[in-house]
């Protein structure tokens, strides 16, 4: 938790989010990526991919084929709480897309949600208040 805590993004929301659930998004080599699609696309859920880069547009394919809209938010944050950490707003319909154009640093954590669409206001508000110091920083 602390690569989505360090982009100040919460991870419910009152009105935006009512739970949280934590998949992998890679399996052993060559295994599939056997996860409960219709339970993982709720939009009332915020649901957070661990090590998932590699499978990123797999993933958004299987979760908008299970009713979730291509317009959600998704914050992609790489090499988290490290002087190198970035971070990449999308949508589940792009991010796929922008993630192999990006290559971001693994490991790559995605919060794919509602409340992703928070990052732009909570960014520049911490970039205001701190100055370039805390989460801004890295961003």
């Amino acid at each position: 938790m602390p690569s989505a805590a360090s982009t100040g993004v919460p991870l419910t929301h009152r009105g935006l989010a009512t739970g949280v659930r934590y998949v992998t998004g890679h399996r052993a080599k060559d295994a599939a990526l056997d996860l409960d699609w219709a339970s993982l696309a709720s939009e009332e859920t915020t649901l957070v991919v661990y090590m998932g880069a590699g499978n990123i547009a797999e993933i958004a394919l299987q979760l908008m084929r299970h009713g979730m809209t291509p317009s959600l938010p998704v914050l992609a944050v790489s090499a988290a709480t490290t002087p190198r950490e970035t971070r990449l707003l999308s949508t589940l319909g792009q991010i796929g897309t922008e993630v192999a154009k990006a290559q971001p640093e693994a490991p790559v954590l995605f919060v794919i949600g509602r409340v992703a669409g928070m990052y732009p206001e909570i960014a520049a508000l911490d970039a205001s208040l701190c100055e370039g110091v805390g989460m801004a920083a890295y961003a």
